[in-house]
């Protein structure tokens, strides 16, 4: 009877010890999850079923240290998921993209594209407030878009345009002729409700 009050009592005492070794291993990607491209889609693949947005940072770190954004076929999957955990944590959205400096001025380009698509309303003050990490940036820099830059953001200004344009036609084609109206209580019946429940 004694061994096992002994055995209980140790099993208590280790029982905690467990969950928070468990949470210390989530806390913190292991040194290897993000070593190689294979490992970096593994992770990408799992985030639906147990999103770890936090761990975004050392993501784009390796993705940028393993060359990732270079490869311009491959390089959208990784800029509109970026885009994505960006856009779903608006809150953290500033942490994120500051932890993912240092980085290359040649992919910087990948992540001032995946800020744009990310939906975030601010998304332009968002960028604006890492022209200073880039090279040449600052306020009074005299730092130009390049003709490719300004390219690009005249067919994404096009596309948002005629996206909201697309829009409100189908909106209103959807919705022409409808009245709808709301259904209200009489105030007897309001009455009644209350009573009963009451």
């Amino acid at each position: 009877m004694r061994w096992l009050s002994a055995a209980l009592a140790a099993l208590l005492l280790l029982a905690p010890a467990e969950p928070s070794e468990a949470a210390a291993r989530k806390a913190a990607p292991a040194k290897d999850q993000f070593s190689s491209q294979e490992k970096i889609l593994q992770w990408i693949d799992g985030y639906r079923q147990e999103p770890e947005p936090t761990f975004l940072p050392e993501a784009v770190q390796a993705m940028t240290r393993l060359g990732l954004f270079r490869d311009s076929d491959a390089a959208g999957l990784y800029i509109g998921f970026i885009a994505g955990v960006l856009g779903d944590n608006p809150a953290q959205a500033e942490k994120f993209v500051t932890g993912m400096f240092p980085m290359p001025p040649e992919d910087q380009g990948a992540l001032i594209r995946a800020i744009a698509y990310s939906g975030l309303p601010a998304w332009k003050e968002l960028l604006g407030k890492f022209v200073e990490r880039m090279p040449g940036g600052g306020p009074r820099s005299g730092m130009r878009l390049t003709a490719a830059g300004r390219e690009f953001l005249a067919c994404y200004a096009k596309f948002r345009m005629s996206l909201e344009a697309s829009t409100l036609r189908h909106f209103a084609r959807a919705f022409k002729g409808k009245d709808f109206k709301t259904w209200r209580r009489s105030p007897e019946r309001s009455a009644r409700a209350r009573a009963a429940s009451g």
